[in-house]
C-alpha cells in the first residue's frame, strides 16, 4: 500500500493537493476540467491551465485524478466493467448471507 502523502508547507499555508499535469502541490480547482476517466474535478495548476488554454502544453487523456491512476483505471469502460463486478461481488456475499435472494 502506498504511503500517504505529506501535505507541502509553503510560508505557511498547507497545500493538501498537486497539479494533476505536474505534480508540483495546488489545491485549487480551476476551469471544468474533469478527469476523463471518473468525471471528478481535476486539480490543475494556473501554468497548466493557462499552458493547456494557449495550446503550449495540451492536458489529454493521461492526465488523470490520482484515484483513477491509483487503481490503474485508464477508460470510463473499464470503470464501468469495474464497478459493475464490485457491485455483482457484493451481491454474491449478501445471497451467501441470506440477505438478498
Amino acid at each position: 500500500k502506498k504511503p500517504t502523502p505529506t501535505p507541502a508547507v509553503t510560508d505557511d499555508v498547507v497545500v493538501m493537493g498537486k497539479c494533476e499535469a505536474c505534480l508540483k502541490p495546488w489545491d485549487m480547482y480551476r476551469g471544468k476540467r474533469r478527469c476523463p476517466t471518473c468525471g471528478v474535478p481535476s486539480l490543475i495548476c494556473r501554468e497548466c491551465f493557462l499552458a493547456d488554454k494557449e495550446g503550449r502544453k495540451k492536458l489529454g487523456r493521461e492526465v488523470r485524478c490520482d484515484l483513477c491512476v491509483e487503481q490503474g483505471i485508464t477508460s470510463k469502460h473499464e470503470l464501468r466493467q469495474r464497478d459493475q463486478q464490485e457491485i455483482e461481488e457484493y451481491e454474491q456475499k449478501m445471497k451467501q448471507k441470506g440477505l438478498l435472494q
